[in-house]
């Protein structure tokens, strides 16, 4: 009796936090200052290795629209996102910056998946094994997507995978 007990009190707390983070979200996205706490109204600034260790900054990336797409190779949307990240890269090239910030404990975990994939050349990958960043802008998905304007404003917050055509459609009404 206890177990049933434990358990229904394990599921009732799911089901809340589930119906909040519903609320705070529609379609897992936040747009510009609606967002809820969690989603930040400026980017924050960054430091992070690439994949040969070199600091990459927010300034080396900058577009007339900059994404800043967080990915894993332990979460299960990841690669498709990154695939159609790469493909909105080729695409729009240099009107957009893009930076993939890479979750994993281990570089090597991320650098196997990346090859995997076929997606290192086309874009720019950093490395936030601590999640310091990822805790900056208010990350608390797999993927997340956060796409940046000119004034390093955020525009829109995607908490959640996204796919090629939902990239596709942010990228163009964003760079109207």
């Amino acid at each position: 009796m206890k177990v049933f007990v434990s358990l229904t009190g394990l599921i009732l707390v799911v089901l809340v936090l589930v119906s909040i983070q519903h609320i705070y979200t529609k379609n897992g996205e936040h747009v510009g200052n609606t967002a809820s706490s969690s989603t930040v109204a400026t980017a924050p600034a960054f430091v992070l290795p690439d994949e040969e260790g070199k600091a990459v900054t927010f300034a080396d990336i900058r577009g007339d629209v900059s994404i800043i797409h967080f990915w894993a190779s332990w979460s299960p949307d990841s690669g498709s996102d990154l695939v159609a990240l790469s493909q909105i890269v080729e695409e729009y090239g240099d009107t957009i910056g893009v930076v993939a910030v890479n979750r994993d404990h281990e570089r090597q975990d991320g650098l196997a998946f990346l090859e995997q994939l076929g997606v290192s050349d086309t874009i720019e990958f950093v490395y936030d094994a601590e999640d310091t960043y990822f805790r900056k802008v208010g990350g608390y998905n797999m993927p997340e997507t956060v796409f940046v304007g000119k004034e390093e404003e955020v525009l829109l917050h995607v908490h959640g995978a996204m796919g090629y055509d939902s990239m596709k459609q942010h990228v163009e009404k964003l760079l109207q």
